[in-house]
């Protein structure tokens, strides 16, 4: 049906298309309203959560627990409260976590006293870092992701009282967990042993190791990482609104600061004067984008510190100062333009605080650096050089010797993380600290063990610096220079020419093609021809194809090292296995010559406590393995040589307890010796079909392991024959065969296998 009014109609429309357009309009607003409110909400909400970080309270909120001075943990699962507990004590904060769980902590920009506690027996202890901590099974898993965290184990019944930082005594041992590390410990394996390991050896104990890849993409861990740089980068916000808010409006005169300070009559009135003074200088600092500004203040600030009278400094004035203004600028990382305030407050505050503890914080603020990877040559020099200040700072050897082994796994986790510090200068720092580690072990086994845990490392390194290189990280002449700093520097801790533990062998089998990328990387015909691939890869793949010579470590070390390295010849290495295994006891030691000097293993044979053995000498570990007597396999597993002769003993005791013989315990040893061989003797001959007892069998040369045998009736389908001969047992063969048969005797010439002689005698093919 057709409208009859197109007047109304079109009215009527255009009424609906105005209320239309405010209905939407309203909708929109309303929409935009709803939207503000809610962001609102959410900020402030996270403000909210950011301020009780920031404030002087404890608080439990839901799945986290916000701790003062910019710090918080957050549980994957359920209410934080039901996971852990708390005991504020001194000032600390000691949390246990009893329940399995797990929990993410961020204590990148705190100066919180926190220790984390499993079971009672190892303590979790944050120092400015992030970290995921994993309680289940018995088994605690941490992966620090930035900053450094410690973990310290309590042995022999320890309870926990107080707080205790990365040195305290009263742990067991303490395992530093740098950023990019992981450790994985049973707690079952808590306790009084683990208190007398070495780091070099603590390190293999708690599963120390890289955090994988898969640990990164983790939701939880992903989700709490992304956060805690939010976090930081809020907090720096609320802090320089702070300064803002803070900053002096004028300036007052030198002529009335001068009248203050000295018509000060009351301590109180004292302590306010110079904490306005100070605050002063560093409001102007840190609020000011002006260099020369910032320079002159941070003088000032200095110049005025000095001046504070000692008897306030004894009353924690100064401290309490610091403590208040490092709080407030930890939150600021190296490139951040208030960093030189942090530093100078750092710098005016050497005699309050323990040097280690001024280094780690001062350090803390390269750590989204690190992270990031910016930088990372400076930050690494930034390291070194804090290092080095504090060389020698105490006679507590025990405490430095720790502050020592801590920082070098740091520069050691950094260099197997990051190719831009593999340079000669980062690798002569590396040396330095070494160095001055190394010096603290005075003898003995733990030298040993310092060397060779410095050796692996080196080897470690080497095997980085080629992956590097090929992935086109490491140029050419860094990679020349940074091989040669490490082969000096194996050569210092163990040279070839006097090493006990081979280190020629070692390299042959971790390094297997070092002395090919050396080559490869100084034969300009290829490293550098595009003419040979257009990458490192490709152009070493030809070179292998092409080069005849195929190089060793022994080759790079006579490139570096010159005619300082003299090599041991064949000769001088079996003399040198000689003279271990006499130093052991013992005698007419005969000694394979080696085919080359990186050969590993030699065959070695001698006469140790009246027994006649032979077995496999390994150069890397000064033991044997593939040990025989009389034959016998006794073990194919290593043996110490300081252990040998009494491993010898019981083993062929075990061989013949079946036979009855009775070992005099009065009796010499050679005795015994003649008792055990001629039975293992009679033992065998009897398994190879010959009825012979231990009375038949006679020692000719105990050194050779040659016996004679006589008399022994062979018979076989009522065929009778008697034989004697000479036992050769060390290589099962029959020598100097004599036949009687019906009244007739034949002497067989040459040498028989064992297993073939009853064969052969009643053959009757001579």
């Amino acid at each position: 049906m057709q409208n009859k009014d197109p007047k109304i109609t079109k009215a009527m429309v255009n009424r609906e298309v105005v209320h239309a357009k405010t209905v939407v309009r309203s909708i929109f607003f309303a929409l935009v309203g709803i939207a503000i409110l809610v962001a609102s909400f959410f900020w402030e909400q996270n403000t909210e959560n950011m301020l009780v970080a920031v404030s002087g309270e404890v608080e439990f909120v839901e799945d986290t627990l916000f701790i003062p001075d910019n710090a918080y943990i957050v549980a994957e699962e359920g209410e934080i409260a039901e996971l852990l507990t708390l005991e504020e004590k001194d000032g600390a904060y000691l949390i246990s976590m009893e329940n399995e769980g797990r929990i993410w902590g961020n204590f990148g920009n705190s100066f919180s006293l926190v220790n984390i506690s499993v079971e009672g027996k190892l303590v979790v202890v944050p120092t400015f870092s992030y970290f995921d901590l994993e309680y289940k099974g018995g088994v605690v898993t941490l992966n620090s992701y930035m900053g450094n965290t410690y973990v310290g184990f309590l042995v022999g019944g320890f309870d926990q009282f107080e707080y205790m930082n990365e040195y305290s005594k009263s742990f067991g041992n303490i395992q530093l967990v740098p950023s990019g590390a992981r450790v994985k410990i049973p707690l079952s394996r808590v306790d009084e042993r683990i208190s007398k390991l070495l780091p070099f050896k603590l390190i293999k104990e708690v599963g120390y190791s890289f955090i994988s890849s898969k640990s990164y993409e983790d939701d939880f861990v992903r989700e709490n990482l992304k956060k805690s740089f939010k976090f930081s980068e809020d907090l720096k916000e609320v802090k320089r609104e702070d300064f803002y808010d803070s900053a002096p409006a004028g300036v007052s005169s030198a002529l009335s600061d001068l009248l203050r300070e000295n018509l000060i009559m009351f301590e109180s009135k004292e302590e306010e004067f110079y904490m306005t003074k100070l605050d002063k200088h560093l409001y102007e600092a840190v609020s000011s984008y002006d260099s020369d500004v910032v320079k002159a203040s941070l003088k000032a600030f200095s110049a005025d510190y000095d001046k504070i009278p000692s008897d306030l400094v004894e009353n924690g004035f100064g401290k309490q100062f610091v403590l208040r203004w490092l709080s407030d600028l930890v939150v600021f990382e190296s490139v951040d333009s208030e960093y030189k305030v942090f530093e100078s407050v750092l710098d005016n505050a050497v005699d309050l605080f323990e040097l280690p503890y001024l280094l780690s914080v001062r350090l803390s603020r390269y750590n989204v650096g690190l992270y990031e990877e910016e930088d990372v040559d400076d930050i690494y020099r930034a390291y070194y050089k804090g290092i080095e200040k504090l060389f020698g700072y105490t006679d507590d050897v025990v405490q430095y010797k720790r502050f020592l082994s801590f920082y070098n796994q740091v520069l050691d986790m950094l260099l197997l993380q990051h190719s831009d510090i593999y340079t000669k200068e980062a690798f002569t720092m590396k040396r330095a600290l070494e160095n001055e580690l190394y010096s603290l072990y005075y003898g003995g086994e733990l030298k040993e063990e310092a060397k060779q845990s410095f050796v692996r490392r080196k080897i470690d390194f080497l095997k980085k610096l080629k992956r590097f290189f090929f992935e086109e990280e490491v140029g050419l002449s860094e990679a020349r220079s940074v091989i040669s700093i490490l082969v000096e520097d194996l050569d210092d801790y163990m040279p070839t020419r006097t090493s006990e533990n081979a280190v020629i062998g070692l390299f042959e089998r971790e390094l297997t093609d070092i002395g090919n990328f050396w080559g490869y990387i100084n034969d300009i015909e290829y490293s550098k021809s595009s003419l040979y691939g257009s990458s490192h890869k490709e152009r070493y793949a030809v070179y292998l194809e092409e080069k005849d010579q195929v190089l060793s470590i022994l080759d790079v070390q006579r490139d570096v090292l010159g005619d300082v390295v003299q090599s041991m010849s064949p000769s001088e290495v079996a003399l040198d296995i000689r003279a271990k295994l006499e130093g052991v006891g013992a005698k007419n030691v005969r000694v394979e010559m080696p085919a080359s000097v990186t050969q590993r293993y030699i065959r070695v044979a001698a006469v140790l406590g009246g027994h006649v053995f032979d077995a496999e000498y390994d150069r890397d570990y000064g033991t044997v393995k593939n040990v025989y007597a009389y034959g016998s396999l006794l073990s194919g597993a290593s043996v110490k040589l300081t252990a040998l002769e009494e491993f010898l003993f019981g083993s062929l005791v075990d061989v013949v307890e079946d036979t009855n013989i009775s070992i005099d315990e009065e009796a010499s040893m050679e005795t015994n010796a003649q008792k055990i061989a001629k039975s293992i003797i009679a033992k065998k001959l009897v398994e190879a079909g010959f009825g012979v007892d231990m009375e038949d069998v006679e020692v000719i040369d105990p050194v050779n392991a040659v016996y004679r045998v006589n008399d022994v009736l062979v018979e076989e389908e009522g065929e009778a024959v008697t034989i004697s001969f000479d036992y050769l047992a060390n290589e099962a063969s029959v020598e100097n065969l004599f036949i009687l048969k019906e009244g007739e005797g034949v002497n067989i010439s040459g040498e028989f296998p064992l297993d073939d002689l009853r064969r052969l005698v009643l053959s009757g093919k001579y």
